[in-house]
């Protein structure tokens, strides 16, 4: 199983449903590949709204650790505000801390596309820059 970590929270409403949608449309896609992923934006967004659920990544932590325990991967959505995303971050340390194969995904032209290692060791370059800059 593939974790999908990908940003969520935001004040407006209606960008945290159109980071939904794009989590869901990137879980689609892995499944056509026959990828088995699980991507805690998808499986609990419509649950959250529904039964008055926080959407900070604090009250979901430990959940997620559970399914990232379980999981041989860890992909992460980059899509806007993934940088800047403390669930992600958290993500993305507890994936290297425990030696899980990191990728990075992003849509380019409407395609989910694998970045190249070399965009993604700039984007850990990157990452570890904000976190030292906060």
């Amino acid at each position: 199983m593939i974790y999908l970590a990908s940003p969520y929270t935001h004040k407006d409403p209606q960008v945290q449903q159109q980071r939904y949608e794009l989590a869901m449309e990137a879980v689609a896609e892995f499944l056509r590949q026959g990828e088995f992923v699980y991507s805690p934006i998808v499986h609990c967004h419509e649950m959250a709204k529904r039964h008055s659920l926080p959407t900070d990544y604090q009250f979901w932590w430990n959940y997620n650790v559970d399914f990232m325990d379980s999981a041989q991967s860890i992909y992460v959505l980059c899509i806007d505000g993934w940088k800047e995303s403390a669930g992600v971050r958290k993500e993305i340390e507890f994936a290297i801390a425990d030696m899980y194969r990191l990728r990075f995904y992003s849509f380019v032209a409407g395609a989910l596309i694998e970045l190249p290692m070399t965009e993604t060791m700039k984007l850990m370059v990157e990452l570890k820059g904000n976190k030292a800059g906060k």
